[in-house]
């Protein structure tokens, strides 16, 4: 037999996004802006330029994003 009882569990949560090009902190009051954060992450495979298993990420502001990628990025209304 099990007797249960509550406990309060500490959880580790994003509080503030960093963009890795310009420095901007993103709070996660600032809706708009933290809603628009772009992350990219990448499990890299057999010969990969980034090396073979390495993971690589990035975050960037949605200014930085647009600035870095408008020129290649196809944007459609869904």
């Amino acid at each position: 037999m099990f007797e249960m009882k509550e406990v309060k569990v500490a959880q580790m949560a994003v509080s503030v996004k960093i963009c890795d090009k310009c420095g901007k902190r993103v709070a996660k009051n600032d809706f708009g802006e933290w809603e628009e954060f772009f992350h990219w992450h990448n499990k890299c495979g057999y010969d990969s330029v980034w090396g073979d298993g390495n993971v690589v990420e990035v975050d960037l502001c949605q200014s930085c994003a647009y600035e870095l990628l408008h020129s290649m990025a196809r944007v459609s209304t869904e």
